[in-house]
């Protein structure tokens, strides 16, 4: 029987390689708590927002009025106006399961979380929109229903062409977004679903008790808004290089009130 050789600077390990992207994905999802999506999207809106020069910034959930208005449908989006990712960096961070702006660490938040909560509930894909130096792209990550494998939708172009991103323009930007920033539309698992709605299995109220949620309004007038405060909580990291349950950073969020 062959014997292992002694360890030496030159020796070559085969990596580990992952069989079945899909498979493993959906799994990992199972074990994910119903709203974990919230908890992770929110992170890397913040980290978006850190990468910018003066490292402040907005993060705000709302609805999709762009699809609310075509459609009369509700879907959930999240957006900042953080640093913002063209469609060649949406292409190589997005479409890769542990792939991101940030260096890969056991402590940096790297974009794998968010996928395992967020694509196995939303078949029907997550539209990423994002502006960089003005410029606005767009990618649809999604299951292919026909292959059952997550990746990038292939997009009809306006030159008659097809590519895996496309340009958008500013008609679609939200309001906060300026030169930068991004906006990821949640369609959930059915066309027409309402995403808005909890999803099954979220506990009452969101899980979400007032010893985790604080909520204030600091500037009555003209800057007028709601900060929430989201503080000792634990979430479950199903990464494949590090798990186990930890206790959450803080996560605080401006809600602008718009009552001028």
């Amino acid at each position: 029987m062959a014997k292992p050789t002694s360890v030496s600077p030159n020796e070559i390990t085969r990596p580990m390689q992952v069989g079945n992207t899909s498979f493993m994905l959906d799994r990992l999802g199972e074990d994910c708590a119903p709203l974990q999506f919230l908890r992770e999207l929110t992170q890397n809106a913040i980290e978006g927002v850190q990468r910018v020069p003066e490292k402040s910034g907005e993060v705000i959930w709302d609805v999709d009025w762009n699809t609310q208005t075509l459609t009369d449908v509700f879907k959930l989006c999240v957006i900042d106006n953080g640093v913002g990712m063209t469609g060649e960096e949406m292409m190589q961070y997005i479409n890769a399961l542990s792939s991101s702006v940030n260096v890969l660490s056991s402590t940096g938040n790297y974009g794998v979380g968010a996928k395992i909560a967020a694509a196995p509930k939303n078949r029907t894909g997550l539209i990423y929109l994002s502006w960089k130096d003005g410029i606005g792209y767009m990618i649809h990550l999604w299951r292919d229903p026909h292959t059952g494998n997550y990746g990038l939708r292939q997009l009809d172009l306006p030159d008659g062409g097809v590519g895996y991103w496309a340009y958008v323009q500013d008609d679609v930007k939200p309001t906060i977004i300026d030169k930068h920033g991004t906006m990821v539309v949640l369609l959930g698992n059915e066309t027409n679903g309402d995403t808005m709605t909890p999803p099954d299995g979220t506990p009452g109220y969101f899980g979400l008790t007032t010893d985790v949620v604080h909520v204030t309004r600091p500037n009555v007038g003209e800057n007028d808004c709601l900060v929430v405060l989201i503080s000792n909580y634990s979430y479950t990291m199903f990464s494949p290089y590090v798990a186990g349950s930890y206790n959450g950073p803080n996560i605080e969020v401006s809600v602008p009130l718009g009552l001028n």
